[in-house]
C-alpha cells in the first residue's frame, strides 16, 4: 500500500504515554505514531521506510517538512497488526501444548 504524503502544518501533533512518551499525530481522523524521521536530503530513504511498512500490512503516513520527512504508522493497524501476531503466537502455542 503506497503511503499517504502530507504537508507537516496540516497535521495535529501530540503526545501519549505508552511505556513512555511517544510522538502521534491526527489526520483525517486517523491517529499515527511516529516510526521514523529522516533529514530533507534522504527523501528517498523515508518514502522506502514508508513503502515498507505498507507491505507489512500497515497503514503509513510521511509528513513533509523544509527540515525533514517522517515517517508515521496508524494505530489502529499497528494494534490490529500487533494483535494478530499475539493470536498467532497464541495458537502456535496452543498447537505446540495439544502435540
Amino acid at each position: 500500500m503506497l503511503p499517504l504524503i502530507v504537508v507537516e502544518t496540516l497535521v495535529s501533533p501530540f503526545k501519549f504515554w505508552d511505556e513512555g512518551i511517544h510522538h502521534g499525530m491526527l489526520y483525517r481522523n486517523d491517529f499515527y505514531e511516529r516510526f521514523h524521521r529522516f533529514e530533507a536530503t534522504d527523501r528517498m530513504a523515508a518514502y522506502t521506510k514508508a513503502i515498507e511498512s505498507g507491505n507489512s500490512g500497515y497503514k503509513a503516513c510521511i509528513t513533509v517538512s523544509q527540515t525533514h520527512y517522517t515517517v508515521w504508522v496508524e494505530m489502529r493497524s499497528r494494534l490490529e497488526h500487533q494483535g494478530n501476531a499475539k493470536a498467532s503466537a497464541d495458537l502456535a502455542s496452543h498447537d505446540l501444548a495439544v502435540a
